[in-house]
């Protein structure tokens, strides 16, 4: 493992490196890792707040840009084409990052200009990661104490 990605062993979350050379990345579900991983993801500057990042890759002769979000959200609740192309794939915490299916949900436009966050107030992907190990630690614990 590189040594600037988070340790996630036996955790339900994966890292996907985006950048090898300025060590980005993306937190994902376990459950989606194995999929996502199929295809290279690279990490895309948003073109609206250039200090946003996402997970992307390119398709077809015209290079066309798909997201990581999205992919994970049409899987994850899929809808039609045309309803699809009308949504938003937003972040709830705001880290563009964080690609975990509990982070994510397809929103109007409307609603999606209601979900800003100020910059200082987004979680680092490290600071989410953190968290989400101290909240797991109880039920692993529980875990290790059943005898078998």
């Amino acid at each position: 493992m590189r040594h600037w990605l988070p340790d996630l062993a036996g955790t339900p979350w994966r890292a996907i490196i985006l950048s090898e050379r300025q060590q980005i990345w993306c937190l994902v579900d376990a459950i989606d890792y194995p999929w996502l991983v199929e295809t290279n993801w690279n990490v895309w500057w948003s073109g609206r707040a250039r200090w946003q990042l996402y997970a992307k890759r390119n398709v077809g002769r015209d290079r066309a840009t798909v997201r990581m979000h999205r992919e994970i959200l049409k899987a994850v609740d899929p809808r039609p084409a045309f309803e699809i192309a009308a949504l938003h794939g937003d972040h709830r915490n705001g880290q563009t990052l964080d690609n975990r299916r509990a982070n994510l949900r397809w929103l109007t436009p409307a609603e999606n200009r209601l979900n800003v966050h100020e910059r200082e107030r987004i979680p680092s992907l490290d600071l989410i990661v953190l968290q989400l190990k101290a909240r797991e630690r109880p039920r692993l614990e529980a875990l290790e104490a059943i005898p078998f």
